[in-house]
């Protein structure tokens, strides 16, 4: 299985250096980041279709972002889409026949049965060992069987890998063009 870090080649790269030379560091750093974070919106949209639903809450945390990374120059000026879990807080409310329902809270504090799908994602996505439910393994404490992992985030980068490098590239590649047809008009 190839690593997440794979690094793409760009073809027509002289092409590309050049048309974002012509365009100035601020407009290609806008266009390349919109690419990217088209990109990731095709990614996170396939995550969200695989992930399993219990209450709604960890579908609805993941989202598309793009983020500014460190470079070789050691400036924190290289865009990065990304596909993450989000830190909002969901709490569980009861729902109709008993159901639990996740509904985003603004502003929330101290609600009582809240959850964040970050600190619980890993956990459905490569599954739990047999554990004890307590603080030990003395009697009285329930065991929890454990959990089958069921994968959304890296089935859903096979799956749609190459679809989101190509989306991220065609709309670079538009925007990149539209900025540069606007600025020959003038």
């Amino acid at each position: 299985m190839p690593s997440v870090n794979d690094k793409q080649r760009v073809i027509g790269y002289a092409e590309v250096k050049a048309t974002m030379e012509y365009l100035g560091k601020t407009a290609s750093k806008i266009a390349v980041r919109r690419g990217l974070y088209a990109g990731a919106v095709l990614l996170r949209d396939e995550a969200r279709r695989r992930v399993p639903i219990r209450t709604g809450a960890l579908r609805r945390s993941i989202e598309a972002v793009t983020t500014n990374e460190m470079g070789p120059d050691g400036k924190r000026d290289q865009p990065v889409g990304r596909v993450r879990i989000s830190k909002k807080i969901f709490a569980i409310v009861s729902g109709k026949n008993g159901q639990t329902k996740a509904r985003l809270r603004k502003g929330a504090k101290n609600i009582k049965g809240r959850a964040y799908p970050r600190n619980y994602a890993h956990l459905v996505e490569y599954g739990t060992r047999a554990h004890f439910l307590g603080s030990s393994s003395s009697a009285g404490h329930k065991m929890h069987p454990g959990a089958r992992p069921k994968p959304f985030l890296r089935p859903a980068w096979d799956a749609k890998r190459e679809a989101a490098i190509n989306r991220a590239a065609e709309v670079t590649k538009a925007i990149m063009e539209k900025a540069v047809s606007s600025r020959k008009k003038k």
